[in-house]
Parts: structure tokens; sequence; C-alpha cells
């Protein structure tokens, strides 16, 4: 699994998310959104762990739901502050979104927490400690990235904790990771076959081969000016039609207003990421032969047709990689399960 800190060193995580220093967030929503920005390491990227915050202080032993708490995991309460923190700061993070990605990015880190406070009182309730000097070397790494004690202090009461509380988290992760490690990554040194099946189709990847024609017009222009765009774009995409695409390389020749024109449009084969975001969702959504519909980006107007379409070759490596972090996965699925029912979780209701 790596050292907490060592785990802040991976590969392309540059400097941690100033928020990294409260929530450790990864899973949230990264399955329904494909989002993932706080990059926290292997385990906490696997497995989808928050922390929440005053886990290490324990609030006596009352198992009734207080103010200000969503819920508690025994005696450790997930407190709505700190829900409401980490709601706020992944949105900004996301920039668009609307009401049903709230309540999805909501329940979904609220589920993190609960996963988080789970391990937390397994772990000690089996004897596992934090490595003090892991979590000093990580605390003295993160204060020397953000190079101010007063940021992370804002940043801190804005979730409302103190660097004491921070300390405690970064112990819990600690404690967690060391108890993980035994329980799962020393345990399962091979993928599942079923797992490795699975992995195969999820990794399968396609690249496609496409001619485009382009009518410039700025992101910025008037509305004026993009329904004239529209309108000639239509009188070409009808010619097109009436010759069931097949003079689509002569159109592009004569109306398209890019470097491919003279090629025809030609594109050639290219990877999902190679394009602007709005051209690749509707190139790799259709067939061979077929021509879209007019597409907007940022460049302009495009009609799109899709020459060839051909799979690329996964290596097996990455396969099998993909396969145990998968088996694992579906085993800490399984353990989270089993300490649901070790440690009551009482919500407001179910506490009076």
């Amino acid at each position: 699994m790596g050292t907490l800190y060592s785990a802040c060193q991976g590969e392309g995580m540059g400097t941690p998310s100033p928020f990294f220093l409260s929530h450790f967030v990864s899973l949230i929503i990264s399955s329904y959104l494909r989002l993932s920005i706080f990059k926290i390491g292997r385990f906490m990227k696997k497995f989808g762990i928050v922390t929440t915050g005053l886990l290490m202080a324990v609030l006596g032993c009352s198992d009734k739901v207080q103010e200000g708490e969503i819920l508690r995991v025994d005696s450790i309460p997930v407190k709505k502050i700190r829900v409401d923190a980490a709601v706020n700061n992944y949105l900004e993070q996301m920039g668009s979104h609307n009401a049903d990605d709230s309540i999805k990015v909501r329940e979904q880190i609220i589920e993190g927490m609960v996963k988080n406070a789970l391990l937390t009182l397994k772990a000690k309730k089996e004897g596992y400690t934090y490595d003090s000097t892991e979590v000093n070397r990580f605390i003295a790494m993160y204060k020397a990235q953000m190079g101010s004690d007063s940021l992370i202090n804002k940043k801190l009461k804005e979730a409302g904790l103190t660097m004491e509380d921070w300390r405690n988290d970064v112990q819990d992760q600690s404690m967690i990771g060391k108890y993980l490690k035994v329980k799962l990554d020393s345990v399962i040194k091979a993928p599942d076959s079923t797992a490795v099946d699975s992995a195969r189709k999820m990794m399968k990847n396609f690249e496609v081969k496409a001619s485009h024609i382009l009518l410039k017009v700025p992101a910025d222009a008037a509305q004026s000016e993009v329904e004239a765009a529209a309108k000639k774009m239509e009188g070409i995409q009808k010619e097109i039609q009436s010759a069931e695409g097949k003079n689509f390389a002569a159109m592009a020749k004569k109306y398209s207003q890019d470097g491919s024109a003279r090629y025809g449009g030609d594109l050639g084969y290219f990877k999902r990421g190679t394009m602007v975001p709005q051209f690749e969702e509707v190139a790799f959504g259709m067939a061979p032969g077929q021509v879209s519909g007019i597409v907007r980006s940022q460049f302009g107007l495009h009609l799109i047709k899709v020459e060839d379409r051909r799979e690329i070759a996964v290596p097996e490596e990455a396969v099998q990689r993909a396969a145990l972090n998968l088996t694992k996965s579906i085993a800490f699925d399984k353990l989270i399960e089993e300490l649901k029912k070790e440690f009551p979780i009482v919500k407001p209701e179910e506490s009076k």
C-alpha cells in the first residue's frame, strides 16, 4: 500500500488539494461522474475512504444522535458541518452541476464517512495504532507545500476543525492503512478469475478513424453569427444526405475551414482523450459509415463521418493489475458489510 506520506507522492498527483487535509475524499461519485479530485493514495483511492473528523475524539458512549450530527457509527458522529464542507468543496471543483448531482455527492460522501468510521473502530478494536513517524512526515510535508499555517487554519476552520482534529484525521488514515494492508493487501496476492474477465471487458478500448467538416465559429460569437453558420452547415448536410454520405470527402475539401480540408477532412485514427469532448462523444458513439448531425465545439460547427473503428490491445500486465485491484475492492465491500453488522449505525429517527 505504501505509507501515507509516500502515497501522497504518487504518480501524477502533485500537490494535494487543500481539502486533502480534512477530507481524504477519493471515491466520491467517481463511477457516476468519472471524477477524482482528492487523490489520496492507493488504498484511499481504491476503496473510497473519507475521514469524518474528530474520529479519535470519542464523545462519550452515547448511542443517540446529537444536534449537528447526521448519524452515528457506534460512538463516532458524522457531523453535518463536515459533510457540508466536503459537498461544497467537491461541487466547486466540479463546476457545472445540478440538484441531482448535489444529492448524489452528499449521499456518497456520507457513505464514505461511514466506511471510515467503521474501519477506525475495527482497527482500534484489534489493537492497531498509527505510525507517528509517518504522520509527522506527512504533516510536515503538507505544511511545507502549503507554505502558510494561516491558510491551513483557514481551510480547517471552514470544515469546523482545529489543527489537532486534522492531526487526528491523519493518524486515523495511518492506522486504517496498516489494518487494510494486513486484512487485504497481504492476503490477496492474485486476482480472482471472474475479476480478470471483468477487467478485460472494462478495459476494452477503441480508436476511430473519422473525417469532419468544420465551419469556424468563435466560442463567444453572436447568436446571429452562429445561426448563419448553422444555416450554411444545414445546406451542406442536405447535400451529403442526398448522396448517402459518399460525397463527404469532396464536400470537406470544398467547405471545411481547417487544415484537414485538403485531405477530405480526414483526421486519421484517434483515441479517447485526443479530441475536444463534444466532438469525441459523438464520434465514439457512431458506427463506421455514419454521418453525425451538427456538433458545436469551441472551434465551431462540425459534421463528422466515422470511417472505421478498431479495438486497441491492452497490455496483459495492465489487465492483471486492474483485476487485482477489482478483487481487493470486492473484498473491501464485503468487509464493510461485515463491519456494518458489528458496529451499529444510528440515524436520528432511530435514536429517539
